[in-house]
């Protein structure tokens, strides 16, 4: 009969299986079998048997046994442990199974189980008891235990001086204290007695490129270790390492062939695929290994390095940061280098250059910095205007390979510095016929420093030409503009640098700076807003936004919601948490600010700015003893850094505790015994304690240090003005001014000229200062403050107007001559104000003045609209408050007045007018 196979169903089908499934051999064929996979080293042929043999007979306690050991052998720690156990309780013989479950606890990783439950087990059979001790040593040594591992391993040694497992380890315990030539004999007297063991070679491998740096015959070592067991890992990886490493990028992707067809999906094996993709550029291919990884090993150190280095290389800065963050945390110094410098890279682009400095100091501490560093470090130090600290390393960058161009530079900055202006000549020779920008950089940094505008732009055009689709020199063209002065180019220089690149932060902020203070800040925060919409998670444009937001009238409820979601959403990032815990301490909310900073650190412990900021809320709750703790803490985590111990000195001082804030102080010293900061509470801690020829002897080492510039002659003057020394402290501060004139040295001068009655010297000096400088504002503006503190109406007045002579739109010279108009009950006051208020209508201050003008003429109802919108833009000005209560007072509005004293006297001693406060609120 012909069947029609079509309509045969899947159950009849699969009948012929089941019988062949079911009608298998007897277990004692297939216990057969298995041993004869096992003899032959396949290892999956032998488990199958084993497995089918424990389906028939599940008490088969040599399948039990011998299943487990195959499972130990191929990895599976866990499933070794449940069969050995098995066998155990099915009555396998101790020396058999406790060896192996031991094992079995060490390739899981459950070490303390293991020494918890062997520790102290002893097995009658010499070479098991070995080898259990041995496993048992190898524990305590991975738990860093040192002298528990050395017990454990003569204990091994005792039982069976020849067991290879306790000698392998001793081996690498030799190798971990660098006693190679104990290496070399321990592991020649392993490789004679059992020559096929495929760990001894692979140790042997790694004690040549340790010990010798041999790598050809490590390689060779490698290899060997390979030939005995094809599944030594360890083998492959070291190969392809050392390949890496030599640069040797075809036989490194050679043998990662290899290595595939053993292991196709291991993550060392995709590691390997994803560094050398992301090496030849293919950063499609770079991207979908790391991108596994961090599924399988979202945690592991190379993971993190290598999805850092892809995701930053294909331009998404933010998940770049995150990845390497997290492995800077992590990884030993040694293998941080790329990834710090990276970070600082990424730093640099978001306009963030105090990070890139802290993420480059562990680099630039050690002796061996990659000239690279300095380079990066110098780039920072030039976004935040620090001209002289971008010099220096711009020559360590170039002193360090004196074998390129760089060493060139090297020597033509410290020309420069001694004074040959042939130094210059050098540096343009050199970035004539050099393709990168380090010449042209360090030239831009000495010629700023000297105020030589114009070659300064002639050295940026060079850095244009080189890097013409890159924002750098468009940037350095607009820091360059606007120290001297000239904003309107600035501008245009920050707005070439964007259309260079979209996301370059730096221009963003820049520009975003020039609309704060031509008081434009809508249009400041549009700038933020737009940068946002490219770069949504950029934590310093949103914290940017946030503050603009407050002083354009944000709620404060809003502003610091928005901080706390922002805390949530990147919560390894401090900036957010510190801007609300300076949010709340302006408004005198001190445990809340206590409780924020205390989150924090629980959420990054090793953050030191995070330990700074609670260090300075524990002190402002009156908790300095924890204070100090976290400033050990924090000088704990950066070791070289003289910060905390600058912190822990200021929180002495204000302790009273000048024993422990001088030996902070000395300690900062110890670090940089340059460090003026340290200097000057030491000058004033001799003052304090009345001990002036100290303080002039610190004053003196200063001078030593610093004999090129004007730091020790303001020092000297600031002493001789404390001890009331007026006519030395004027001498002091007009050598300084001869050696470099500036403002504030001019106003210093002219106010000890006042302290020490030498009023024909301060009125003579006034004149030959406003007639050299007829265009110095701020100087003026300090003799119209002089004069008003003095009470000196008239002479005020007219130095307000000379400013509005030079400054026309000056709002606050304008708001003081309306103050001081309607003081005299001169109508012409009104005018002033309103003008002010035009010119800068979000200010407070001026709004404050211009509603008492309103007051005093007769306008109470515009009064109250004006000093309303005063206290809606600074609700924390509780003067504001207090004026408006009075406005509504004298309109008769008592119902309006009483809210707001209310207010004002909820606060408490937050608010010192509380006394005004009762009077004016008695009878309402």
């Amino acid at each position: 009969m012909k069947i029609n196979k079509q309509i045969l169903s899947p159950v009849i089908l699969s009948l012929p299986l089941l019988f062949a499934a079911c009608s298998g051999g007897s277990a004692e064929s297939m216990m057969s079998s298995a041993k004869q996979h096992i003899s032959k080293n396949e290892a999956n042929a032998a488990v199958i048997e084993l497995k089918n043999v424990l389906q028939k007979e599940p008490s088969n306690v040599e399948a039990r046994y011998l299943l487990g050991k195959l499972l130990l052998d191929t990895g599976d720690g866990a499933g070794a442990e449940v069969e050995l156990t098995k066998a155990q309780d099915l009555g396998r013989s101790k020396d058999d199974v406790v060896p192996l479950l031991a094992k079995s606890l060490l390739v899981q990783g459950k070490l303390e189980p293991l020494v918890s439950r062997y520790a102290d087990t002893q097995i009658p059979t010499a070479a098991a008891n070995a080898e259990l001790r041995a496993t048992v040593a190898f524990a305590y040594a991975q738990l860093r235990k040192a002298p528990e591992a050395k017990k454990a391993l003569d204990q091994a040694f005792a039982s069976d001086p020849n067991n290879i497992s306790a000698q392998l380890l001793q081996a690498k315990m030799q190798m971990y204290q660098r006693d190679f030539d104990a290496v070399d004999k321990t592991l020649a007297k392993v490789i004679a007695q059992a020559p096929e063991n495929a760990e001894a070679m692979q140790l042997k491998g790694d004690a040549l490129l340790e010990s010798r740096h041999a790598a050809d015959e490590a390689l060779a070592a490698y290899r060997q270790a390979i030939k005995l067991d094809k599944k030594n890992l360890l083998s492959y990886s070291a190969i392809i390492w050392t390949e890496l490493s030599q640069k040797n990028t075809a036989a490194a992707k050679k043998d990662l062939d290899e290595m595939s067809k053993v292991f196709p999906d291991h993550p060392q094996t995709r590691l390997f695929k994803g560094m050398i993709a992301l090496e030849a550029g293919d950063l499609k291919t770079a991207q979908e290994q790391s991108q596994y990884l961090l599924k399988v090993s979202p945690d592991n150190l190379r993971t993190l390095q290598l999805a850092g280095a892809v995701e930053f290389n294909s331009n998404s800065l933010v998940q770049a940061e995150t990845h390497l963050t997290k492995f800077v945390k992590g990884a030993p110094p040694a293998m941080q280098t790329s990834s710090r410098m990276m970070l600082a890279q990424i730093y640099l682009r978001g306009g963030e250059p105090n990070k890139a400095v802290a993420v480059l100091q562990p680099l630039l501490a050690d002796k061996t910095a990659v000239p690279a560093a300095y380079s990066l470090v110098a780039e920072a130090y030039m976004q935040l205007g620090e001209g002289a600290l971008a010099e220096a390393n711009f020559e360590k960058a170039v002193k360090g390979n004196p074998g390129d161009v760089k060493s060139r530079i090297a020597l033509a900055i410290a020309q420069v510095s001694k004074g040959n202006e042939k130094g210059f000549d050098e540096l343009q020779a050199i970035s004539a016929a050099d393709k990168e920008v380090t010449a042209d950089l360090a030239l831009v940094s000495l010629l700023i420093s000297r105020q030589q505008w114009d070659s300064a732009l002639k050295a940026i055009d060079s850095i244009a030409k080189k890097q013409p689709d890159r924002p750098l020199a468009e940037n350095l063209r607009a820091r360059l503009e606007l120290a001297r002065g000239n904003k309107v180019a600035a501008r245009t220089a920050f707005e070439g640098a964007l259309k260079l690149d979209p996301k370059f932060y730096p221009a963003v902020t820049g520009l975003a700076a020039l609309d704060q203070q031509d008081q434009h800040l809508d249009a400041a925060a549009k700038r933020f807003q737009a940068y946002l919409v490219q770069e949504p998670k950029s934590v310093p444009a949103q914290l940017s936004l946030i503050e603009l937001q407050s002083r354009l009238g944000a709620n404060a409820a809003d502003t610091e919601s928005a901080l706390k979601k922002m805390s949530q959403d990147s919560p390894q990032e401090p900036g957010p948490r510190l801007l609300l815990i300076r949010k709340l301490l302006d408004r005198k909310e001190l445990k809340q600010a206590l409780t924020v900073a205390q989150d924090g650190v629980a959420a990054m412990p090793d953050q030191p700015n995070m330990l700074a900021g609670l260090a300075q809320v524990q002190q402002l709750n009156g908790q300095s003893a924890q204070a100090a703790d976290s400033l050990n803490k924090w000088a704990v985590l950066q070791p070289s850094s003289v910060n905390p111990y600058m912190a822990l000195a200021e929180l002495y001082v204000a302790t009273k505790d000048r024993p422990a804030a001088r030996q902070s102080l000395t300690r900062a010293l110890e670090l940089n015994d340059h460090y003026l900061p340290a200097q000057r509470i030491l000058i004033g801690l001799a003052l304090d304690d009345g001990k002036p020829d100290l303080a002039r002897k610190w004053v003196k080492t200063v001078q030593t240090q610093h004999a090129g510039d004007i730091t020790g002659q303001v020092l000297e003057a600031e002493v001789e003005e404390a001890l009331k020394n007026w006519s030395a402290a004027a001498l002091a501060y007009q050598a300084a001014l001869n050696k470099s004139p500036s403002t504030d040295l001019a106003i210093k001068l002219h106010h000890t000229y006042v302290m020490g009655n030498k009023g024909t010297e301060a009125d003579t000096f006034v004149s030959r200062w406003t007639q050299k400088y007829p265009s110095d504002v701020a100087f003026v503006y300090y003799l119209g403050d002089s004069a008003l503190a003095s009470k000196k109406y008239a002479q005020a007045e007219t130095y307000y107007r000379n400013v509005l002579k030079i400054q026309p739109n000056n709002a606050a010279a304008m708001n003081n001559v309306a103050w001081l108009l309607n003081r005299e009950k001169n109508p012409a006051a009104l005018q002033f104000a309103e003008n002010a208020v035009k010119l800068q209508p979000k200010q407070a201050p001026l709004l404050d003045t211009l509603a008492d003008i309103y007051a005093s003429q007769g306008n109470i109802e515009r009064a109250i609209e004006v000093q309303k919108q005063a206290v809606e833009i600074e609700p924390q000005a509780y003067l504001h408050r207090l004026h408006l209560a009075k406005f509504y007072l004298t309109a008769g509005k008592k119902a309006d007045a009483k809210v707001e004293l209310k207010k004002l006297a909820d606060l408490g001693e937050k608010f010192a007018a509380q006394d005004e406060v009762k009077r004016l609120s008695v009878g309402l």
